[in-house]
């Protein structure tokens, strides 16, 4: 189901469906409690925790991404 979060927001036709995203949130977490939140929660707010938890992955793998590390100039003279 990972591949609810790689839709890209380029139009509707590209965005699962709500039975799609709600089997999504229902394997997100364990427990049937969550299960039965997600079966009463409406469409917008399952729209908006989906939302989230893809915006949470894309920063997640922004992280992994390493820093660049600062260029330093050589001198060409040593100072000893």
């Amino acid at each position: 189901m990972d591949i609810l979060l790689d839709y890209q927001d380029q139009g509707r036709s590209n965005m699962p469906d709500i039975n799609q995203i709600k089997e999504f949130l229902c394997s997100a977490y364990p427990g049937n409690r969550w299960k039965k939140r997600v079966e009463r929660m409406g469409d917008m707010q399952i729209i908006a925790v989906w939302s989230r938890l893809k915006n949470k992955k894309v920063k997640e793998d922004k992280k992994d991404i390493p820093e660049k590390k600062e260029e330093v100039q050589l001198s060409l003279f040593e100072d000893n």
